[in-house]
């Protein structure tokens, strides 16, 4: 498909004037430009106003689509950012030039006979969060006190209006508001980059290409954004726009949900697929696997299944998450997501989540019953098979791929019985979080705990912490003080702990020698437990 590209630059009047009318698809992001871009473009503005360069000043490109069923519609595939907050300024500058017809005009369009507003300058799709958010700005009241009254944090169209207000409030003082007005619209300058068709899904396809070779070219524009506009324009061609758009809306919603971003989920997916194709490459980044790749799902099965996949993968962190925050709900299998978790943020090259979501899914989730209680003696096991690998091997190079087996072969891994494991050699005995958790967790008589701390409030000799309460404490608090925390903690070891150091005489001087053997039996148990953990003796 060719595409015809016509430019112009045209000044800010040009641009929002006559009957031209601009629309945020679907496909795009939200508007996301905060104070700080807002004050970077004014205080560039201000400057070459002041400088007065006969000149002009040229703020970048924006790239437009449109059909001849609706000639004087463009839809904005790079530049909403820049135009939506172009039209907040000059909805500021209306309350300080109410008489400026040209103002006017550039917000709204007017009937060329009796003046009357016809519709919005700027539209959005009615399936864009921030639709409601930018037609209740035309109505907002900017003042004082409106501005000074707390405003939602999310409301960026809130948020800058009353940005621009104050600075305009400001400049109105000591300059004539006319003339900067004048400035902005007659002397400020952008490049529309214009692209057409005969009719409206033949443009829009020409504008998701378009859209797709700006972000190719590095331009800020997110994997999120074209991995949106390629199914958007698949849905489209099959004549289903509506349907895609209910789909994608309930899974960014999902994904609002949790801590993760969509290029998160991608991420995940795309391990996901590595692993079901068997894939042992160098990994690429996720648009190059996506848009390049061979075994893509872009191209080899329709947009439904992939919003499926992807959504399941958002129940999947949900899922995580829960299990690891309710023990009372899920038992044993809290204790080794929290320690699967502590291994994926602390050590070795960061094992990727998308592993673990993977287990979750092939063992325990369901999108009806969420989670299917009846394997989670199974996913137990992977989890300890999969901590034994990872801590005595961290350093294998195959680690990828035996992973992979146990997700996608579901094997669990092979391990010849180790007579002798030399505990200090262990990968977590860099990670003490983790180390504490699994040898606390390694009691048969402990129970899961959330929420859990670590405190360091006893040491020996070495300096290691050997101590994890479920609470938080001073570190400088007396003996006596500490052994009450031990007491009150909800770990087995810890209790265990304080009985023995309630044994030292109560003497002026604390007896450190006994306080060290104490701690040092307290050691000895520890390994034992972790040695008949990797000897299945558990």
């Amino acid at each position: 498909m060719a595409l015809t590209l016509k430019a112009e630059q045209k000044s800010i009047y040009d641009i929002f004037s006559g009957k031209t009318q601009y629309y945020i698809p679907p496909y795009q992001r939200p508007y996301s430009w905060q104070i700080q871009h807002c004050r970077e473009l004014f205080e560039d503005l201000k400057r070459e106003f002041y400088n007065k360069e006969k000149e002009g000043y040229f703020l970048g490109n924006i790239v437009l689509a449109w059909n001849m069923e609706e000639r004087n519609r463009f839809e904005v595939i790079d530049g909403q950012q820049r135009l939506t907050t172009l039209l907040l300024l000059l909805q500021v500058l209306l309350v300080f030039d109410s008489q400026n017809s040209d103002i006017k005009n550039a917000i709204w369009i007017e009937d060329v006979r009796d003046s009357k507003i016809k519709d919005t300058r700027l539209q959005f799709s009615d399936y864009l969060e921030e639709y409601n958010q930018y037609k209740e700005i035309l109505e907002f009241d900017l003042n004082n006190e409106n501005c000074d009254k707390e405003i939602d944090e999310k409301n960026l169209f809130i948020q800058n209006i009353c940005y621009f207000y104050s600075e305009i409030k400001e400049l109105n003082e000591y300059e004539k508001i006319d003339r900067f007005v004048d400035f902005l619209l007659y002397d400020i300058y952008l490049l529309p980059i214009e692209t057409g068709d005969s009719t409206s899904i033949k443009a829009r396809n020409k504008a998701l290409r378009i859209f797709e070779t700006i972000n190719n070219r590095g331009l800020n524009l997110s994997n999120a954004d074209i991995f949106k506009a390629r199914l958007y324009e698949e849905a489209i061609n099959m004549l289903e726009e509506d349907k895609f758009i209910e789909l994608w809306n309930k899974f960014e919603r999902n994904v609002n949900e949790t801590k993760y971003s969509i290029d998160d989920v991608f991420y995940i997916y795309m391990y996901i697929i590595r692993g079901r194709e068997g894939i042992k490459s160098k990994e690429l980044n996720i648009r190059d696997f996506f848009m390049e790749e061979q075994c893509s799902p872009f191209g080899n099965i329709k947009y439904d299944e992939i919003i499926y996949n992807i959504t399941r993968i958002v129940y999947s962190i949900k899922v995580f998450e829960d299990v690891k925050i309710n023990p009372n709900k899920y038992g044993e299998l809290t204790k080794w997501f929290q320690i699967i978790d502590e291994y994926e943020y602390r050590i070795f090259f960061k094992l990727p989540l998308s592993f673990l979501l993977s287990i979750i899914q092939l063992s325990v989730i369901d999108l009806v019953s969420i989670i299917k209680l009846e394997n989670i003696e199974k996913t137990i096991l992977y989890f300890k098979n999969l901590i034994k690998y990872l801590l005595l091997f961290p350093n294998s190079r195959y680690y990828n791929t035996t992973i992979i087996n146990i997700v996608y072969n579901q094997e669990l891994v092979v391990l010849k019985k180790i007579n002798d494991v030399n505990t200090k050699s262990l990968s977590f005995y860099v990670n003490y979080k983790m180390q504490v958790i699994l040898s606390s967790y390694l009691n048969k008589k402990q129970k899961a705990i959330y929420p859990y701390y670590l405190k360091k409030i006893l040491r020996d000799k070495k300096n290691r912490n050997m101590v994890v309460l479920n609470f938080d404490a001073r570190d400088d608090v007396s003996l006596e003080e500490k052994i009450k925390l031990l007491e009150e903690s909800a770990i087995e070891d810890n209790f265990k702990l304080a009985k023995e150091l309630r044994k030292i005489p109560k003497v002026k001087f604390v007896n450190e020698i006994a306080i060290n053997a104490i701690l040092l039996k307290q050691e000895i148990i520890i390994k034992k437990r972790i040695e008949r953990f990797f000897k299945d003796e558990n």
